[in-house]
């Protein structure tokens, strides 16, 4: 039944609203299942809801209000799959384009960054012993700040005190390292 033609504004106005109802929960669950978010759902369910208003209010849509319902949720479903493909297109030139970069970096580059990489392995060799735990541990072994606080005995506080003056003394001792080679 076309709405139009049996001219219920009413009808038209209430398959509207129970779009929503019926509509962005489940739009909203399919984005988030194929890797998407809810903010991305709403966006796209309101840009599906204001093309399917436009084909009811035009006329042109043939149905009832259960047809319009699953024509809605086929307008999300497709507008869905266009933007992933898009994503995809814009992930593989960004790849490309880093890759691109990375060619192009000069030798120099990489001796520096090594340098720099052998430098703070250096300055962390030079702590002792609580310190080089807590770093080591948090930054290398990706241990939570809570887990290193109960292997050393100390409370979760006292731990991000300690990562702090622990990640100072790592600072000056790099600094101190990169002194003492321009002065040699």
């Amino acid at each position: 039944m076309n709405p139009k033609a049996s001219s219920s504004l009413s009808s038209i106005k209430s398959w509207l609203e129970n779009a929503y109802e019926r509509n962005l929960p489940w739009c909203i669950s399919f984005i988030l299942q194929n890797n998407g978010t809810e903010q991305e759902a709403k966006d796209l369910f309101q840009d599906s809801l204001s093309i399917a208003w436009m084909k009811l209010h035009s006329g042109t849509f043939e149905g009832g209000e259960n047809e319009f319902h699953a024509y809605l949720k086929q307008i999300c479903r497709f507008k869905w799959m266009d933007q992933i493909k898009l994503k995809k297109k814009v992930h593989l030139q960004d790849i490309t384009s880093e890759l691109a970069d990375i060619s192009q970096s000069s030798h120099e580059e990489w001796k520096e960054t090594e340098a720099a990489a052998i430098k703070i392995k250096k300055s962390l060799d030079t702590l002792q012993g609580r310190c080089k735990q807590v770093l080591f541990g948090f930054y290398y072994e990706k241990k939570s700040l809570e887990g290193i606080a109960s292997l050393l005995g100390v409370t979760p506080q006292s731990i991000k005190t300690i990562k702090y003056r622990c990640m100072l003394r790592l600072r000056q001792a790099y600094l101190d390292l990169l002194e003492s080679d321009e002065e040699v």
